[in-house]
């Protein structure tokens, strides 16, 4: 890795030899450790946000990620299709409708003013609905990489 750095190395490397003695590479390590402190948490900061460039809005890895965070040993959170509103019929039938000139009028259904389309369903067990950290969590996560736009629901089992 490019951004692999032994900073006790580097200071000792660059010390001339005649001041290679232990109390001055201690002093040097002393002095050195705050600058590993900062590349401590770089690099960590940097490995999170490789793994989270990695995500994507699929199916697949928005279930992987899900259950990476939150299910990791059992995996039972699933990710499952939604429930679309039914298709709406043409108020002529495809004989009559080349005899009229009008646009086409639809047929408004019933369910369409009950029904909401929802495009996925999450199926989490019920141990993380009885904690509101970790329902916030999968929500958090859910919004940030699902498509914009898309609705889903959180069925608890």
């Amino acid at each position: 890795m490019i951004f692999r750095i032994d900073y006790k190395r580097l200071a000792v490397q660059l010390l001339p030899v005649s001041l290679r003695k232990q109390r001055i590479v201690a002093l040097f390590s002393c002095a050195i450790s705050a600058i590993e402190d900062i590349y401590y948490n770089f690099t960590t900061s940097r490995n999170e946000r490789l793994r989270r460039i990695r995500f994507t809005p699929q199916v697949c890895v928005l279930q992987g990620m899900l259950n990476d965070d939150a299910d990791m040993e059992l995996r039972r959170i699933i990710v499952e299709d939604g429930q679309f509103l039914s298709t709406v019929p043409f108020a002529y039938s495809e004989n009559e409708y080349h005899n009229y000139a009008a646009t086409p009028v639809l047929i408004p259904d019933e369910n369409l003013i009950v029904e909401q389309s929802v495009y996925f369903t999450i199926s989490v067990p019920w141990a993380y609905g009885a904690n509101n950290d970790a329902e916030r969590r999968v929500k958090w996560l859910l919004n940030n990489y699902k498509l914009a736009g898309k609705k889903y629901t959180i069925k608890y089992n």
